[in-house]
């Protein structure tokens, strides 16, 4: 007599709802599972095993009741740039939802100072931790420095002076 046992498979992402499908096989059974990531995004692995990053498993020789969660991540794009004056140590590419991105901004020219980032950090050297689902520009900004010149006469009765840009 043939045993009936169940077969549970499991689609988690932190980010939606988990969905299981559950069939019932014989003792004995080869069955075949397939983890398809939806648009946007990717199979990571199984969870039994973080190391199967194949998203089709066959199980042989079903003895027992299985319950396996297949493991998806999200994948985003950040772009990372800097304006005139400097660099930056990266420029960004796709990274999965949770991951960290090092960055750092360093000025190009002497002309040109370092003053935060289009999204509010101020540090040069900073850690980027993936969390918008949505492709993201980052943008490192520099100002050209700016100084006053001024200039003065001893005596404005004997001379007079002034201050004009010279292009060449």
């Amino acid at each position: 007599m043939k045993k009936n046992l169940v077969l549970t498979i499991l689609a988690l992402c932190t980010l939606l709802p988990v969905n299981a499908v559950e069939k019932t096989v014989d003792c004995g059974s080869k069955v075949k599972i397939t983890a398809t990531p939806k648009e946007g995004y990717v199979f990571l692995h199984w969870s039994d095993d973080v190391t199967n990053t194949n998203p089709e498993r066959i199980f042989e020789n079903v003895q027992a009741a299985i319950e396996i969660q297949a493991i998806f991540g999200k994948q985003v794009t950040i772009a990372i740039s800097a304006e005139e004056g400097g660099v930056v140590s990266t420029t960004g590419g796709t990274y999965m939802l949770g991951d960290k991105i090092e960055v750092e901004a360093t000025v190009t020219d002497d002309c040109y100072e370092f003053i935060g980032w289009s999204d509010g950090e101020t540090n040069a050297k900073r850690t980027i931790t993936v969390t918008n689902e949505t492709a993201t520009n980052i943008v490192a900004k520099f100002k050209l420095k700016t100084f006053k010149l001024i200039v003065t006469s001893d005596n404005d009765d004997w001379g007079t002076v002034q201050i004009s840009a010279v292009t060449e």
